[in-house]
């Protein structure tokens, strides 16, 4: 059997398949959360630009597929 270290923890651990990579799931589960916890993160300013301007042209459109607005 061969040696791992966990990603998340540090911990040294006998691997009980070739292709394991975390000592146990619970350990793999919280990597992956805070993994896409910190992309959430990276983008979030940039989504909350972009759902506010959906909002105001769905404002703007009022149910309609075209329109025509001025600037004014």
């Amino acid at each position: 059997m061969k040696e791992a270290k966990d990603p998340l923890t540090g911990e040294v651990f006998i691997k009980q398949r070739n292709n394991q990579v975390f000592a146990n799931r619970k350990n793999q589960v919280r990597f992956n959360n805070l993994k896409a916890q910190e992309k959430r993160k990276a983008t979030s300013q940039i989504n909350r630009m972009l759902d506010n301007n959906r909002a105001i042209l769905k404002r703007i459109l009022n149910g309609e597929k075209e329109t025509v607005k001025s600037l004014d």
